[in-house]
């Protein structure tokens, strides 16, 4: 800091030190943390090129009941939703606080995937599905015999996106996880920020439940008028 400070910092590096790695990979639970990360991401992948896949294959099937309701329902989730209280309640409803597959399940669909993925579907020939529903295939044959396999740009992509986005979550960690060997390499590695971030959550959550107590009297005399 003193050498960039002083302006000798140019294109080589100057005084190079490498104790702040050492002090990194000293970190206790690290490597525990980095399977978890790598376990979530390559599980969450897979979950979500599957889920997308096979949604955005059957929005594109006609005979699919109230396909239209469907995936209306599915996009309008990409511009609203319950909020951070209402879903932590889920999580917890549902066991997946403090479970590793709170990492998993809840990105398995995502809209947006799902929107490339339908597009990209009703891109291609339909001579394809077409062929094969006159050589008898049923909707999962035709899926997985002809549509999947040239589906594999797109989902490549999907790969693409899900992998980068699993890597670097922290936030799910931060709402839903206080077992340590839960911790995830980017909340590890935050550390200290994060911790404090949760601390402050916690404040405010409690300012917030002194304030409605303190309100209370107020709206109770309103109501009574």
């Amino acid at each position: 800091n003193d050498i960039a400070a002083q302006g000798d910092v140019r294109w080589w590096p100057v005084g190079l030190q490498l104790q702040n790695y050492a002090q990194v990979f000293s970190l206790p639970g690290l490597p525990q943390a980095a399977l978890v990360s790598i376990g979530r991401t390559v599980l969450g992948t897979a979950a979500t090129v599957m889920a997308s896949a096979f949604l955005g294959f059957m929005f594109t099937q006609p005979r699919l009941w109230k396909r239209q309701l469907w995936y209306r329902l599915v996009v309008i989730t990409m511009y609203f939703n319950a909020g951070l209280i209402p879903v932590f309640i889920i999580m917890k409803t549902l066991g997946l606080t403090n479970n590793f597959w709170v990492y998993v399940l809840p990105f398995v669909v995502q809209p947006f995937n799902i929107i490339l993925v339908k597009t990209y579907v009703e891109s291609m020939p339909d001579s394809l599905q077409e062929a094969a529903e006159v050589d008898g295939a049923s909707v999962f044959q035709t899926f997985f015999r002809i549509v999947l396999p040239n589906m594999t740009p797109i989902l490549a992509t999907v790969a693409i996106f899900s992998a980068v986005a699993q890597w670097n979550s922290f936030q799910d960690t931060l709402l839903y996880i206080t077992d340590q060997s839960l911790y995830t390499l980017q909340f590890l590695l935050a550390g200290p920020d994060h911790l404090a971030t949760r601390e402050a959550l916690a404040r405010e959550a409690e300012s917030v439940a002194r304030a409605g107590g303190t309100a209370d009297p107020t709206v109770i005399a309103l109501l009574d008028r």
